[in-house]
């Protein structure tokens, strides 16, 4: 029986310690993008201290719209560029979500928020 225990004792500890150390130094991510005949839609959870370089991101690759940013901001809103562009967009620290109306937007659009779910995970997953 104290073979038994030991052995359990044991393989707790080493399943505790592979589990901690998958989080040192490594990025927690969840990323999902997700498709239907009318929304094209973003979803990432993400380290809270990756939050600064995410906004960044965005703003780069929102630069010729400068009547925004996003660093240092929450939001939960719909926003319309001004090439008319419209997506609901819900970001706090650590969380962004993007729902794109393929429907209400050009084709060109379309393809730019497709383009930034492709960057915009390869930023995360730094």
């Amino acid at each position: 029986m104290k073979k038994i225990s030991w052995l359990v004792v044991c393989n707790l500890f080493v399943l505790c310690f592979i589990l901690s150390c998958s989080q040192v130094g490594g990025h927690s991510l969840t990323y999902e993008v997700s498709e239907s005949g009318t929304y094209f839609t973003i979803r990432a959870k993400y380290d809270k201290q990756q939050s600064e370089e995410v906004d960044r991101f965005m703003d780069r690759y929102f630069d010729k719209y400068k009547n925004f940013s996003f660093q240092n901001t929450v939001m939960d809103a719909t926003l319309t560029l001004n090439d008319g562009t419209g997506f609901y967009i819900k970001k706090q620290p650590g969380y962004l979500s993007i729902k794109f109306n393929k429907e209400k937007n050009s084709p060109a659009a379309y393809r730019q928020m497709k383009l930034l779910g492709e960057r915009l995970k390869t930023v995360m997953q730094e």
